[in-house]
């Protein structure tokens, strides 16, 4: 059992879907963050979203390769995961 979760979702759709689960289900000790973890601060264009893994999201300069383009430009907010100041960290997992 955790004490506290932090969650990063920097897709504004799919945050909205987990906030607004996170609320159904009352897990009240996970924190949303609306950003995506990165080296250092800065706004990044995203460049592709699964269509077979809508969670599968692809930024401008990344490495992993895509199965559709989309054609909307919109950027998300990354911030290195050392910018939060956590008072323990025991696990990162990746989904």
């Amino acid at each position: 059992v955790c004490k506290i979760v932090h969650a990063f979702e920097p897709i504004e759709n799919t945050y909205t879907l987990l906030t607004d689960n996170m609320k159904i289900n009352k897990c009240d000790n996970v924190v949303l963050h609306n950003v995506a973890c990165g080296e250092k601060v800065k706004n990044v264009k995203v460049k592709w979203i699964s269509a077979n893994n809508p969670g599968g999201t692809g930024l401008e300069g990344g490495t992993l390769t895509k199965d559709r383009n989309i054609d909307e430009k919109f950027v998300v907010s990354v911030i290195p995961l050392d910018s939060i100041k956590f008072d323990k960290l025991d696990y990162i997992g990746h989904i």
